[in-house]
């Protein structure tokens, strides 16, 4: 008897229900397996029903459009395990030219589901999704602030030193940018905790900008893996260190320097 098939492996043409945060249903598709992870292009379809195969026919791939993006197919690399939400309803081979895409971008499954809800969104309910983004930005901004005040009592640069970094990222960022991202952080501590105490304000904010310069550098050297969780992360110890080093005040900088 022919071993049964793993439910949270995919193949080449595997064809997903994506269930969405307002209840209604998306749909994806894997176009080929990648050495990091399946390639899978999001469908412009929504409806208040599961698609069903044969039903959707082969729907053009969704165009990126909303926030930053710009008429950019959304095709990725998705990494990590597959969520319940996504749902596997059939097989539609992928055409010779579809097998072949090159992809660069990492993403993960929940944000598939994301881009398909985001850009009906953006065509039909802008303004409402802007203000959604907005206030939730505001509120972890805020929430981040409200927790930094009171870890600055008890931080200090040897405890960040010690702190487990990025281990959220483990399920889906290559372990080598894992590693490279935490020199980093390595790196600026050591460079700031040596300063004299007169060091010029000049010095720290050069540190601090070498800090978010080599993740600049190291996001666009691995296609731009840093998305909403790492952005997040990346920020908060970004903070700390401004703090730490008396700049209070100043962890805007970060804003002004990144490119992700």
């Amino acid at each position: 008897m022919p071993k049964a098939r793993d439910v949270n492996t995919v193949q080449p043409g595997d064809a997903f229900s994506v269930r969405l945060k307002d209840g209604r249903f998306g749909f994806c598709r894997v176009l080929s397996i990648s050495e990091m992870g399946p390639v899978i292009a999001a469908a412009d379809l929504i409806d208040s029903q599961p698609p069903k195969i044969p039903d959707v026919g082969r729907p053009p791939i969704l165009m990126l459009n909303s926030f930053q993006w710009r008429n950019e197919p959304c095709i990725s690399i998705v990494m990590g395990p597959r969520p319940a939400s996504f749902e596997r309803i059939g097989v539609i081979e992928p055409t010779r030219s579809e097998a072949s895409v090159q992809c660069e971008e990492l993403t993960r499954w929940d944000v598939i589901a994301m881009h398909i809800l985001n850009e009906w969104r953006w065509k039909h309910d802008r303004d409402a999704l802007v203000a959604e983004v907005r206030a939730q930005q505001q509120a972890e901004r805020e929430e981040i602030e409200r927790q930094e005040v009171e870890e600055l009592h008890s931080l200090s640069y040897e405890r960040l030193r010690k702190a487990p970094l990025f281990d959220s990222w483990k399920d889906t960022i290559p372990k080598h940018i894992i590693t490279v991202s935490r020199a980093i952080v390595w790196e600026t501590i050591d460079s700031l905790a040596g300063l004299s105490k007169a060091a010029p304000e000049e010095k720290k904010i050069e540190i601090l900008h070498r800090f978010v310069d080599s993740f600049n550098r190291l996001d666009a050297k691995n296609n731009h893996f840093i998305e909403t969780v790492e952005r997040e992360d990346i920020v908060d110890i970004f903070r700390k260190l401004v703090r730490l080093c008396g700049l209070q005040g100043r962890e805007d900088l970060a804003d002004q320097w990144r490119e992700w």
